[in-house]
Parts: structure tokens; C-alpha cells; sequence
């Protein structure tokens, strides 16, 4: 019903709420294995949802599922800003954005055609599965962790050239160009290979 809808609901609310306050210390203490063991963490959750047999059940996995939600989001946000350079910062996080929830959709749609052959249960749980095997595999990767992520300085003068305020008609595109001089070219593309980190 739409009332034990909306109470699974805020028990994941619940659970991220928990989490908001704890990560700081959590974080602390994980450092590099925070966003890795948080999706281990995620990906459990979700598959106890998928088998829970009473609303108490699904509900405490909700709420478990919200605090490394918040866990793993928190900790991804914050890192892929500060990774990313003050001028290129708002694009970082347009494409991170793009790549996080840009795939909401497909899942949907996966989750949908699954969930008509076996049922929502049994899709919760299997998709779950699904994530914590991509989770186990993520934990052989380590992340820095927020304290030891150092904003990238960059010398130069990055001042725009002048360019007309007002154009005539609506631009279609609009192109930028730059050309690097032969000297400066070890160091930018020692710069650029920084910056694929982000």
C-alpha cells in the first residue's frame, strides 16, 4: 500500500540521516576503503530487502541501505570536487553527475523488465547481488580518501581574451580554441595527465 511505500521509504530516510552525522568519523577511520565497503555495505542491504518477509525486516534493511547511501554519495561528492581545479570544477561535476545518474534510467528500465518475469522481490535481490559483486571487485581499488585529496594549483594567467558581449541571432555553437606553444607542451600534457584523475 502507498502508506508502507512511504514508511520503507523514510526508514531509508532514517538510515541516511544517521549517516550524514557519522561519516565524518566513519570516514576518518575507513579512509580509502570508505566508498568500496559502502557499496559492499549498499549492495547487502538491498538484497535484504529483496528476501525480507515482514515490513520490519525490509524496513531495518532500508534504513541500513540510506546510511552508506549517504555514506557513499557524501564521500564521492566530496572528493570529486576537490580533486577537480577551481576553473574546470562546475564541468567535473556536470559529467560526474551525468555518469551517476545518467544511468538511473537504464536500471530502471532493466529492474522493470526483470521484476515482470520473477517478481519485485526477487528483482531487489538479484540486481542487489548483481552490485555486490561489482562492489567486491571495487575494493580492490582504493580511493583517496578526503584528507589526503590536495586541490591542484596551477600557475599562469587563466584571464578569458576579450570576446564580444552581444552577438547578433542566436549562436548555434560555440568553439574555443587553444594553441599550445611547442615549449609549453611537456608541461601541459603533464598537467592534463593530472587532471584524468578527475
Amino acid at each position: 500500500s502507498e502508506v508502507m511505500y512511504g514508511a520503507l521509504l523514510g526508514a531509508m530516510g532514517v538510515g541516511a540521516l544517521v549517516g550524514a552525522f557519522t561519516r565524518p568519523r566513519v570516514g576518518g577511520a575507513l579512509a580509502g576503503r570508505m566508498v568500496p565497503l559502502s557499496m559492499v555495505g549498499f549492495s547487502l542491504s538491498g538484497v535484504g530487502v529483496g528476501i525480507a518477509r515482514t515490513p520490519v525486516q525490509a524496513g531495518a534493511a532500508m534504513a541500513v541501505s540510506g546510511l552508506f547511501w549517504v555514506w557513499t554519495l557524501a564521500t564521492l561528492n566530496a572528493t570529486v570536487q576537490l580533486l577537480a581545479p577551481p576553473w574546470v570544477r562546475g564541468r567535473a561535476m556536470s559529467l560526474y553527475m551525468l555518469s551517476f545518474t545518467g544511468i538511473l534510467p537504464l536500471g530502471a528500465l532493466l529492474a522493470g523488465v526483470i521484476g515482470l518475469t520473477i517478481g519485485p522481490a526477487a528483482t531487489i535481490g538479484w540486481m542487489s547481488g548483481a552490485g555486490l559483486l561489482i562492489a567486491l571487485a571495487a575494493t580492490r581499488l582504493r580511493l583517496p580518501s578526503l584528507a589526503e585529496v590536495a586541490e591542484i594549483e596551477h600557475q599562469g594567467d587563466f584571464t578569458p581574451t576579450p570576446h564580444p558581449v552581444a552577438v547578433s541571432g542566436t549562436p548555434v555553437l560555440v568553439v574555443n580554441t587553444w594553441v599550445i606553444a611547442d615549449e609549453d607542451l611537456e608541461p601541459f600534457l603533464a598537467t592534463m595527465n593530472e587532471l584524468r584523475l578527475v
